[in-house]
């Protein structure tokens, strides 16, 4: 399967080439540029600005834990190569979040693409023990209606698929899948309008790691580019996700 990467390179390799400067101090959560935020046992959280950035060794999986910033011409995609695993992020984006855990024992995980146009992709049968999170977005238009959306569902019949809804026929994602010892929680967050919603999805106790396996709603609103939908975790709070200004997320959290 090709990567995303050939199909939205003008979205996002290129256009990381000629990009916009960004206030370092605008990191998700008080994170500087590709700063960890958090080291919970083999769990890294860190967040990254505009271009490509190496984010964690290839025996790791990795995956998205948030977004800061507009949705247009533009996008993010983990790759996992020779160097381990590295970020691409597009021009009008601010930070892109990212989770990842290892060493892990499964071996290389696959990553999955979908774009319009195309059938979902099958991301595996139907298991309790297993979960996908996206790995990449990319538009060469916009997200920009309340329906749009990339995001993981799944059929006890069929398995699981990665696919999109809405009306933007040059969306493109994708996916990377893990096996689980338990899902601790599935929450689906949005804020309409110009409000914003905080919500806690896993204690300490939980001892879970948390991705996102759906993203959608309007990110074009906001002219400061500081709007985001993001995880963060707190060694008193636990996880906790953050949404605004029309953006909506599913956030799913396993150990």
């Amino acid at each position: 399967m090709r990567p995303i990467a050939s199909a939205i390179a003008f979205a996002v390799l290129a256009l990381a080439g000629c990009v916009d400067a960004y206030d370092d101090d605008d990191g998700l959560d008080e994170a500087a540029l590709g700063e960890t935020e958090q080291e919970l046992g083999d769990v890294t959280i860190a967040s990254y600005g505009v271009g490509l950035h190496v984010v964690a060794p290839a025996s790791h999986i990795c995956f998205i834990a948030g977004v800061r910033g507009t949705l247009i011409s533009t996008g993010f995609e983990l790759l996992r190569g020779p160097q381990g695993w590295q970020l691409s992020v597009g021009n009008g984006i601010n930070k892109v979040a990212v989770a990842c855990q290892g060493p892990v024992a499964s071996g290389a995980p696959t990553i999955y693409e979908w774009q319009a146009g195309d059938r979902s992709t099958q991301l595996g049968p139907y298991r309790t023990a297993f979960r996908c999170f996206l790995a990449g977005y990319g538009t060469l238009n916009a997200m920009n209606e309340a329906s749009d959306s990339v995001h993981i569902l799944y059929s006890p019949w069929s398995g699981w698929f990665l696919g999109g809804s809405g009306d933007d026929d040059t969306a493109m994602a994708t996916a990377v899948c893990m096996n689980v010892t338990k899902v601790v929680s599935t929450t689906t967050v949005e804020a309409p309008g110009w409000t914003h919603v905080e919500q806690q999805v896993a204690t300490v106790a939980d001892n879970a790691i948390c991705g996102i396996s759906m993203i959608g709603g309007d990110w074009t609103q906001n002219p400061f580019n500081n709007a985001e939908a993001r995880l963060h975790y707190s060694p008193t709070a636990g996880w906790e996700v953050y949404v605004d200004m029309g953006r909506k997320v599913t956030v799913v959290c396993v150990r």
